[in-house]
């Protein structure tokens, strides 16, 4: 799931690198447009081995389309996710429904703020968060419209692309296997303790103990991506470890909202307010400015004391200036030189 604020392309992002490509494979089933467990379920039954994608490029819509059934959503995703196991469910139209080793794959995108606001925090530390694979950025990278002055044969690559994810879904299965250099591998990263700095957040304690699932899956993936023998190699367990870290960099930028601060998630907005001007405008930000972009989050006091918690924890720098005899203050992030 991509995590980020509105405008960071998280939507384009995932039409332009999936949707596109999937949507051209015969044989694999998308999933329903109304979100209810029944439908899934359906549309999981038409399909010759029980698997299903599912491109969504906003995460609420699930729940907009839901309807009464949206409560259940959490823990029907989270029963899907091993699919190791059989499912069995009464539907309303085919009475009794079996599916053999049903497996569902996601992806989709949201806001911290939706997060905060609607996800609970059940949700977060048991059964469905610690099951998905959240990437998160304060907006996009690259302050850019059109790429037409970007080089390399993209054209050539999605085709590419396209014919090797339909030899996959065509010609390829079974069990992966490790190999003697890959088990060896995964062993030696099992010993090694958790990040420390994760283990202290207790939001996150469901993510580190299936943490090892998540780097697992990456190595098939980078495995499925790079040869046709289903077998994990050190070089494909060592790609899904460095994925998942990676990943690790945002984690609790994406859950300190959930909780008891009810300000958090306005102090990431204003902290991503003040990087985008840095970056796209070159300039540092006043505090009149921010005040004025944000005078509808919070009281005034209770602004400047997020704008004082922000440059306490270091998330913000702040210097004064004097200007016609008013002091100004400005600010900017600390990997963004004035």
């Amino acid at each position: 799931m991509f995590v980020g604020p509105p405008g960071a392309r998280k939507t384009t992002t995932i039409d332009n690198g999936s949707r596109v490509l999937l949507d051209q494979i015969d044989g694999i089933k998308s999933g329903p447009s109304v979100f209810t467990k029944e439908a899934i379920i359906e549309k999981l039954q038409q399909s010759n081995d029980a698997s299903m994608y599912l491109v969504i490029g906003e995460f609420s819509d699930i729940f907009q389309k839901a309807g009464k059934d949206r409560n259940g959503i959490y823990e029907f995703f989270t029963s899907m996710f091993d699919g190791s196991m059989n499912y069995e469910a009464a539907t309303k139209s085919q009475g009794t429904a079996f599916l053999e080793k049903p497996c569902i794959n996601f992806f989709s995108a949201t806001t911290p703020g939706w997060i905060t606001d609607n996800m609970p925090e059940g949700v977060i530390t048991g059964g469905f968060a610690s099951r998905v694979i959240f990437v998160y950025e304060d907006g996009p990278r690259i302050n850019k419209m059109f790429f037409d002055d970007v080089e390399g044969p993209f054209a050539d690559l999605e085709k590419d692309l396209l014919l090797d994810l339909m030899h996959i879904s065509k010609e390829i299965t079974g069990e992966f296997c490790f190999s003697d250099e890959g088990l060896r591998a995964a062993k030696e990263w099992s010993e090694k303790s958790h990040p420390q700095h994760l283990l202290k957040n207790d939001k996150l304690g469901g993510y580190l103990n299936r943490k090892k699932t998540h780097v697992a899956k990456l190595a098939q993936i980078h495995s499925l991506a790079t040869k046709d023998e289903l077998v994990i190699t050190a070089e494909d367990w060592a790609f899904g470890v460095h994925a998942i870290e990676t990943t690790e960099q945002g984690l609790e930028k994406i859950f300190t909202g959930v909780g008891k601060n009810r300000y958090t998630t306005e102090i990431d907005k204003i902290i991503a307010f003040v990087r985008s001007m840095n970056f796209f405008t070159k300039e540092i930000t006043s505090r009149s400015e921010i005040i004025r972009n944000f005078m509808h989050s919070a009281e005034p006091r209770m602004l400047n004391d997020l704008l004082q918690f922000a440059v306490d924890a270091k998330f913000l720098m702040c210097k004064d200036v004097y200007e016609n005899g008013n002091k100004e203050y400005y600010f900017w992030v600390p990997d963004f030189t004035p």
